[in-house]
């Protein structure tokens, strides 16, 4: 049994009850460093603080240009994944008129700053406060995840232990026929375009058979995403939920090019906070239906509806949540998969299992 493993089986206790925060867990197997200079290692995710994620999402509401929206409207994602330079992040919403706030992380002697690079930004609304996107950030810093499996907290940088990392097989990769699909194409929108990558995602899973078959099968791209397919169905004492998360290919045909890995990757880690939240989990997805509907927009659910949903909410204290997280990425080639491709979906794979128990699987091409 690995160093990780070992503790995290001291604290099992913790994980049985779910009620375990990630961050502790992972910083109780590694010793921070503070730095001054941003790390030269390349950034895949960035996520909201535990304490904001923590919070209702209907109670956290975020302001821009004149625009008040719900947590679960807003996104937060990288601008890019550069090993070198400014990282910079951006905070976004369909609702706003100006889409996006732009940062930027500013190391100095004394700590870090999240700067607003633009001429407005977002105003935060917890309770009764309300105040600067930046100036709560200052509080809460969002934790930003990197290649390597270390991630940065203000100005803490916790390197992941070295040696606990097993290589990810590329035989367990799952290859799909992607005929019609246009590798370049991710969201299926409300239109539902057929050569997207994620509507040919829905479409198997609206023709699996029994044994595979969900009660739900929710669409929920977009700003303040859980995935870009969350799938979820009910039997005897089990909840089973696999969340999707699809990404376009940087050319039109399948590689292996690391960078198309980066963000998905990133997403996916992001994503296991969900396995500890299921209650939220559903109601984010209420919550995103019921929004959609009233602007006049078509359902998110491909199966299901609000009843079952509620229904599978109300059992909730009977089912053991049984969770996996799937990262689709059809420029991803299984026969050309390189060290770089593997390290880094190892990465991601140690970060899903040891923090949640999530397994995680590769959809991609031959």
């Amino acid at each position: 049994m690995s160093e990780w493993s070992n503790w995290c089986h001291e604290t099992g206790s913790k994980l049985l009850d779910e009620t375990l925060n990630v961050n502790d867990l992972v910083e109780g197997a590694m010793i921070p460093t503070k730095i001054t200079a941003r790390p030269s290692k390349i950034p895949l995710t960035v996520e909201w603080s535990e304490d904001l994620l923590g919070r209702n999402e209907e109670a956290v509401r975020m302001e821009l240009a004149g625009v008040d929206v719900p947590l679960y409207e807003v996104g937060i994602e990288l601008v890019d994944n550069n090993e070198e330079g400014p990282i910079k992040f951006r905070v976004f919403s369909e609702s706003w008129p100006a889409e996006s706030a732009e940062y930027e992380v500013k190391f100095t002697a004394d700590g870090v700053e999240y700067a607003s690079t633009g001429t407005t930004e977002p105003q935060i609304k917890t309770g009764r406060n309300r105040r600067p996107l930046s100036e709560y950030m200052q509080e809460e810093p969002p934790v930003i995840r990197f290649h390597d499996g270390a991630f940065l907290i203000y100005n803490e940088l916790f390197d992941a232990p070295t040696g606990l990392r097993s290589a990810f097989s590329s035989a367990s990769i799952e290859t799909w026929d992607w005929t019609n699909v246009d590798l370049k194409k991710e969201s299926q929108k409300q239109e539902k375009r057929p050569d997207s990558i994620q509507r040919s995602v829905i479409e198997k899973l609206l023709a699996a058979g029994n044994g595979e078959q969900f009660d739900i099968v929710f669409d929920d791209d977009n700003s303040g995403e859980a995935a870009d397919i969350v799938s979820i169905k009910a039997e005897q004492d089990r909840l089973v939920v696999h969340l999707y998360h699809c990404k376009f290919s940087k050319e039109s045909f399948p590689g292996a090019r690391v960078e198309d890995l980066y963000a998905v990757c990133g997403q996916a880690q992001s994503s296991v906070y969900w396995k500890g939240q299921v209650e939220s989990l559903i109601d984010h997805l209420l919550h995103r239906e019921a929004k959609r509907i009233a602007r006049g927009g078509v359902s998110r659910f491909e199966r299901g509806d609000n009843k079952a949903l509620k229904i599978i909410r109300r059992r909730l204290r009977s089912l053991k949540p049984e969770f996996q997280i799937h990262i689709v990425q059809p420029g991803l080639s299984k026969s050309q998969a390189n060290t770089a491709q593997l390290d880094l979906l190892a990465v991601t794979e140690l970060y899903l299992k040891e923090t949640y128990g999530v397994a995680l699987a590769v959809i991609a091409s031959e």
